[in-house]
């Protein structure tokens, strides 16, 4: 599952202190982290900021990653806040296969109708 537009609620979910300690365990110095201290005063905004900067890390390097951050959430003992992601990831990706089994609804500029006149009954 692409995690890209999911993020601001997994980070919203996970918070600045846990996504901040995710991204030291991935490597993450301490200046790209302050970086998002500097740029943003809201610590939701921040978190999701990290977390976007985060996905891109894991990507570049090829790994998926919401398995990636499952993994990290749990080296680092958040198993309620890794638990939650995982539902949350299982949810999205049930409502996205969902989505795209769905036929495409059709706009009503893009509908034809056919218009019968209505059967006269003899009376």
């Amino acid at each position: 599952m692409d995690i890209k537009p999911h993020v601001k609620e997994i980070a919203e979910e996970l918070g600045w202190e846990i996504m901040k300690d995710v991204a030291v365990e991935s490597g993450f110095t301490r200046d790209d982290i302050d970086i998002h201290i500097e740029k943003h005063s809201d610590r939701t905004e921040r978190s999701v900021q990290l977390l976007y900067r985060w996905v891109e890390e894991m990507e570049e390097k090829g790994n998926k990653a919401t398995r990636e951050l499952v993994e990290k959430l749990t080296d680092l003992g958040y198993i309620y806040h890794r638990a939650k992601v995982m539902k949350s990831s299982a949810v999205l990706l049930d409502l996205a296969r969902q989505k795209a089994a769905r036929p495409e609804k059709t706009s009503p500029k893009q509908a034809t109708f056919t218009t019968q006149a209505p059967s006269v009954r003899e009376k």
